[in-house]
């Protein structure tokens, strides 16, 4: 069963740093989209609050959409610089 209160986030990024936005994968297909975007770097993984996510979208500080990249189909989060700060202690 999902746990309604957070969700998973995965991220291949080198490092994370506030202040700089980011791309995370949400999902059944996180990790392999994830993979499937950089060859470089590490993965950072983490459970986010349902409701701090839907704090950010309403502060139009997360964008979410649907891709596909290198044919794996999912859900991706764009971070906004001004959000990372509150996102990152989440990812491990």
């Amino acid at each position: 069963m999902q746990d309604l209160r957070s969700k998973s986030l995965q991220i291949r990024q080198p490092h994370l740093n506030a202040g700089r936005g980011f791309y995370v994968a949400t999902g059944e297909n996180a990790e392999a989209l994830a993979n499937a975007v950089r060859t470089g770097g590490r993965i950072f993984s983490g459970r986010v609050p349902k409701a701090l996510i839907e704090t950010l979208r309403t502060g139009r500080l997360l964008e979410e959409a649907r891709v596909t990249m290198n044919g794996v189909q999912g859900t991706q989060y764009y971070i906004r610089p001004e959000a990372a700060q509150y996102v990152i202690p989440f990812l491990k």
